[in-house]
């Protein structure tokens, strides 16, 4: 028995196989981010931030109010209506392209020690867990 023959690769597809898969990011997600970019666009100008520097600070803060009210449920912006989360994301595609861009003025509050802390809470989040988890079994 002979095993079925195998159809010669399309060279499109073997050619689009080496390129980074941008369907993987959701229509959802990027529309959101877009409807953000197109009210900033509308009131700022288009790429606003590659002509002018920026300070990372000002988009760190604008990412952390827009999370946090989303977090206590304001889905949209109250002023123009758009989406808190896409403007998260907005936010982060500013601070991602002005960094290429070099008009980034990075203005962070580095911290090493910080950073360090963060990762150090994973032992005592297990230890606590484990303890809890002991007391169940005890009861």
């Amino acid at each position: 028995m002979n095993a079925p023959v195998k159809p010669p690769a399309n060279p499109k597809q073997i050619y689009g196989e080496k390129k980074p898969p941008l369907a993987y990011i959701p229509m959802s997600a990027q529309l959101a981010e877009l409807e953000a970019f197109f009210d900033g666009q509308l009131k700022y100008g288009p790429h606003n931030w590659r002509q002018n520097p920026i300070e990372a600070m000002t988009y760190v803060e604008a990412a952390m109010r827009h999370l946090q009210l989303w977090k206590v449920g304001e889905e949209i912006t109250r002023d123009t209506l758009v989406s808190n989360l896409g403007a998260v994301r907005a936010c982060c595609g500013i601070l991602i392209d002005s960094s290429l861009h070099g008009t980034l003025i990075d203005n962070r509050p580095k911290s090493q020690f910080e950073a360090d802390l963060l990762y150090a809470g994973e032992e005592w989040v297990s230890r606590l867990k484990a303890v809890h988890q002991e007391r169940l079994k005890n009861r």
